[in-house]
């Protein structure tokens, strides 16, 4: 798992192993992370954008960010 910009002070690392249980999900993750506060995140998995209901598996990748504003 990576986490980038504010996450990474916030939870002190940019990237660790996550061991998940079958039927685990992103909500559970972020859950035991601290971090199911009701926060927007953009939550990317296997390379693709997905919500905190999406299922994990042996081998996944998982990368949280804040979001991005600025213009």
């Amino acid at each position: 798992m990576n986490v980038f910009a504010g996450l990474r002070k916030e939870l002190g690392f940019s990237a660790t192993k996550v061991s998940v249980s079958p039927g685990s999900t992103v909500k559970n993750v972020l859950d035991a992370l601290g971090l199911s506060d009701g926060r927007s995140l953009i939550v990317v998995l296997n390379g693709q954008i997905t919500t905190q209901e999406a299922g994990l598996k042996s081998g996944d990748a998982l990368s949280l960010f804040p979001p991005i504003g600025g213009g």
